[in-house]
């Protein structure tokens, strides 16, 4: 029960956040919308960002999950690009909400938390030293936090994945040596 209970908070703030500012929405939105009390919302999570951050954190657990044994860095990136394009509304929703820092500052943990997973499954394929996992994650987590940040300054106009395709490719180059 209490796993779908958090199932449908998720869905919720998910569905809330299509159509509204994440800083437009309040906890009394989102029970409203559950049918379900305050203290169901605060049992599960401590507030809004803590939700958020763990929804954010399962899609980077499904996406990584589904990844095939032999994948590239290029394919990695280009998945998860493809899976930001497809949720404009939330990203735009996001943005435009009035504490942008807080965004950025999710962002770049979301963009650490994808990277790290990677860098996971990388150094579990290859031979690769602390330093050097260290120095891919880095570079991979601001790459990925400077592309989305420019698609979005560009009103997510470009196709963010065929943008980032030759930059990924290049940086494959890098990380895969």
């Amino acid at each position: 029960m209490a796993n779908n209970t958090k199932r449908i908070i998720k869905k919720t703030f998910i569905k809330l956040l299509e159509s509204q500012e994440l800083s437009k929405i309040t906890v009394k939105d989102i029970v409203q919308a559950c049918d379900m009390n305050r203290n169901t919302f605060y049992y599960h999570f401590q507030d809004i960002p803590t939700l958020f951050e763990e929804i954010v954190k399962d899609i980077a657990d499904k996406m990584f999950s589904r990844l095939p044994d032999h994948f590239s860095t290029t394919d990695v990136a280009l998945y998860a690009l493809k899976y930001v394009q497809l949720k404009k509304p939330i990203v735009y929703n996001i943005w435009h909400s009035s504490d942008r820092v807080y965004y950025e500052i999710h962002l770049m943990n979301i963009c650490e938390y994808a990277v790290n997973k990677f860098v996971d499954r990388l150094t579990k394929k290859k031979s690769i030293s602390v330093e050097s996992a260290s120095i891919i994650s880095e570079t991979l987590k601001c790459e990925f936090f400077g592309q989305i940040i420019q698609w979005i300054h560009h009103e997510m106009e470009y196709d963010l994945v065929q943008h980032a395709k030759p930059i990924c490719k290049a940086l494959e180059k890098i990380v895969e040596v």
